[in-house]
């Protein structure tokens, strides 16, 4: 990311926003971000097939939460 992690943008709004209005401009992120969006930019936006980075997540829920067997795993 050095030397550009002061032009990051912010949020996947001000990704978006810059892939409609910066030419040669990318965005990496989740596609269900984009679909949460309150607010969508104007502009044409296409998935790439396959292309993404693997990558886990943590979800942390209460001893007492209905959902820790939903989602245990081992």
């Amino acid at each position: 990311m050095e030397p550009y992690e002061q032009s990051m943008p912010e949020d996947d709004l001000e990704g978006m926003r810059r892939v409609c209005n910066t030419k040669n401009y990318a965005l990496s992120t989740n596609p269900f971000n984009l679909l949460n969006l309150k607010i969508f930019p104007n502009c044409s936006v296409t998935c790439v097939p396959q292309a993404f980075f693997p990558g886990s997540i943590a979800v942390a829920v209460r001893d007492e939460s209905p959902y820790k067997e939903l989602i245990k795993q081992k």
